[in-house]
């Protein structure tokens, strides 16, 4: 797939789900359809006769001479992390967890009644859950990387809680 937008894609996947790719190489910037296609053309060309996808990457990128580098390479790895710490700065604020503890608790109280541990301890045990974001990591890139299907792919794609904590571009990745 080609888009002139391509690497925008990351902002469409979801980290509760299973990753839609193993990687992907988009522009950094809007392209032109006719630079796609020349590009892309390059790329497959390259690709097709060396099997080399570092340089199929330079033919897609030396399309346009004099220019840097427009187009890279994403891979899972990369794009869980960019996705889970956009999810960790935007849900794992204290406002955004005040308001989903209080949906919950008040979606408790419609349904459930009056808690036997009462509502205090409820709470507590809510919020709790609702902070552990090392949990939600592990149970999101357990399903997103298929670990459950492909218990090998944890050596493909090694990943700690920590490293989501910032976003890779402040690493040398």
């Amino acid at each position: 797939m080609s888009s002139c937008k391509g690497a925008y894609l990351i902002k469409a996947v979801d980290p509760t789900d299973r990753a839609p790719l193993w990687g992907l190489i988009g522009p950094t910037e809007d392209q032109y359809n006719t630079d796609l296609e020349a590009g892309y053309s390059r790329f497959y060309s390259e690709f097709l006769s060396s099997l080399d996808g570092r340089k199929a990457l330079e033919a897609l990128n030396n399309e346009v001479v004099g220019q840097p580098w427009r187009f890279h390479f994403y891979n899972a790895r990369f794009i869980f992390r960019v996705v889970f710490h956009g999810y960790l700065k935007q849900y794992g604020t204290s406002e955004v967890l005040d308001r989903r503890e209080k949906k919950i608790i008040d979606e408790f109280k419609k349904t459930k009644g009056e808690p036997q541990c009462g509502w205090e301890e409820l709470r507590k045990q809510l919020r709790g859950d609702l902070e552990n974001h090392e949990e939600q990591f592990t149970r999101f890139s357990r399903k997103f990387f298929m670990l459950d299907l492909y218990p090998e792919n944890t050596a493909r794609f090694p990943l700690k809680f920590e490293e989501c904590q910032r976003h890779p571009s402040e690493d040398d990745e």
